[in-house]
């Protein structure tokens, strides 16, 4: 996960946005809530 963290940290500052959408897998629901938290402290970044 945090390869992930770090790549979607480096886009959000140097491009216009980052999507990630996550699938309602219940093995994903982890992450996604994690990458929900985290996508707050970042500007582009939004988590479906």
């Amino acid at each position: 996960m945090k390869p992930l963290i770090e790549l979607i940290r480096q886009l959000d500052q140097t491009s216009r946005g980052v999507f990630v959408v996550f699938r309602e897998n219940d093995w994903q629901r982890a992450h996604r809530n994690c990458m929900v938290a985290l996508a707050r402290t970042m500007k582009r970044t939004k988590v479906q």
